[in-house]
């Protein structure tokens, strides 16, 4: 606006200076034009400063409201900042599903939680040798009171009488028993001393005095467990620890023995279809023939047959086939050594079970004993 003003008096001046030569009363019009112009300028101006004047002001408060606003938006993170890392510290301390039903705060106290955090180590932390074979001896049923005398601490050497509350072979673990301390024969001078507990040898060629010394000094005891070699193995260790660990293996070990029994007892099943074709109904007969060399009770089950008749004459066909295997492998009468029950229907199935008397069981064909 202050370009276009300036522009326009300048045109008039100019023009101003033309015309006063041709008439003087168009002269005077146009200063009275250039006066008037130069008034409107006046006032351009000054309203133009006036509006700059205004202009930075209200740019400067600009600012200033931003730098405030931002001043105050770092204030209020920080703020939030403060409150999360509260909320974060009390997520850390409380349970996040245990509320209050008032104000949704927190049931379990600090002291609760920290007691569960010492739980939690206590669950985490190994068991140690004693507690190992604690709960070894609960889950089988051991009582050790019934083995061992209460222990205290000795200052002598010590033997079975001392360990045991009766004869070993009475407690039945007389195969497992070993010759301790001064049990040991006297022929034995020196030992090969190995330590139980973190298995070093202690000495290749111990004195027996000294090996003594050194029971007694630790409250231990010497375990003869290679007699057979020079110089004997002997441990260094507790004669109870030992044998507990002995009479566990072993009761496990006959568990296992007497669960492979039960499990030769039991009566094993030989399922087939009414529909079964040649190939599988031929490697069911096999089995069956197996089975009754074995000494085992089988039970035959037919299944989905088309009737009866037919379903009864498939088990006895069955059962023939097997009879001739047997025959084939055992040199006995099958009418005399065979338990056989005839076959009846159950439902829906036809039901048999044969058994090899044990008698007959282990009697090889002429041809197989003569080869």
């Amino acid at each position: 606006m202050k370009r276009l003003a300036n522009t326009t008096l300048f045109g008039l001046k100019n023009a101003f200076y033309t015309l006063s030569s041709v008439n003087h009363h168009h002269a005077n019009k146009i200063g009275m034009i250039m006066n008037n112009g130069m008034k409107l300028s006046s006032c351009l101006n000054s309203a133009t400063m006036s509006k700059c004047f205004h202009y930075n002001l209200i740019v400067e408060a600009t600012k200033k409201d931003k730098e405030v606003k931002r001043t105050n938006n770092k204030q209020t993170k920080e703020e939030e900042d403060e409150e999360n890392d509260m909320v974060m510290e009390e997520d850390e301390e409380f349970e996040d599903d245990d509320y209050d039903d008032e104000g949704g705060r927190r049931k379990k106290s600090l002291l609760f939680k920290e007691l569960l955090e010492e739980e939690e180590v206590k669950e985490k932390e190994p068991e140690t040798e004693e507690e190992y074979l604690e709960r070894l001896a609960k889950d089988l049923g051991i009582h050790w009171n019934h083995y061992f005398r209460n222990l205290s601490k000795r200052k002598e050497l010590r033997d079975h009488s001392h360990v045991l509350v009766t004869s070993d072979e009475e407690l039945g673990i007389d195969h497992i028993t070993k010759l301790i301390n001064r049990e040991i024969p006297p022929e034995f001078t020196t030992y090969r001393l190995i330590r139980i507990s973190d298995g070093a040898m202690l000495g290749d060629k111990v004195p027996r005095a000294q090996a003594e010394e050194i029971a007694k000094q630790e409250g231990l005891d010497l375990i003869l467990v290679v007699a057979n070699v020079s110089p004997p193995v002997v441990k260094l260790g507790d004669y109870n620890t030992y044998l507990k660990h002995l009479i566990i293996k072993d009761k496990v070990s006959g568990l296992k023995d007497l669960e492979k029994e039960v499990e030769e007892k039991k009566t094993k099943e030989i399922k087939f279809s009414g529909s079964i074709d040649g190939n599988d109904l031929k490697t069911k007969t096999a089995k069956l023939a197996n089975l009754l060399t074995r000494g085992k009770k089988v039970k035959v089950i037919c299944y989905r047959f088309q009737d009866d008749e037919k379903g009864m004459n498939l088990v006895e066909s069955f059962v023939e086939k097997a009879k001739q295997l047997v025959q084939q492998s055992i040199d006995v009468d099958l009418k005399k050594a065979l338990e056989e029950e005839k076959p009846t229907k159950q439902k829906t199935e036809i039901v048999t079970v044969l058994r090899l008397k044990p008698e007959f069981l282990g009697k090889k064909t002429k041809g197989k004993d003569e080869k």
